[in-house]
């Protein structure tokens, strides 16, 4: 079974709660401006209008999408 794409909210939810309990702080304010959601997809695919219009969201702050990731490591 694939995972769906309330399962990667499940997780996102799943992590934040994980840092508030040990009082790990999540830059909200500032990590915020660092995130973002990126969608990979074959062109050729139908997508459903769900799927497209789906957004994901950390402390209520919904993520933006971006065609580009650019990695610091």
């Amino acid at each position: 079974m694939h995972p769906s794409h309330s399962d990667l909210q499940i997780a996102v939810d799943r992590l934040t709660n994980w840092a508030r309990l040990w009082q790990w702080q999540l830059q909200i304010a500032v990590g915020l401006s660092k995130c973002s959601a990126f969608r990979i997809s074959n062109p050729q695919w139908k997508i459903a209008e769900d799927i497209i219009n789906k957004s994901y969201s950390i402390d209520a702050s919904i993520l933006p999408f971006t065609d580009c990731i650019r990695d610091l490591g």
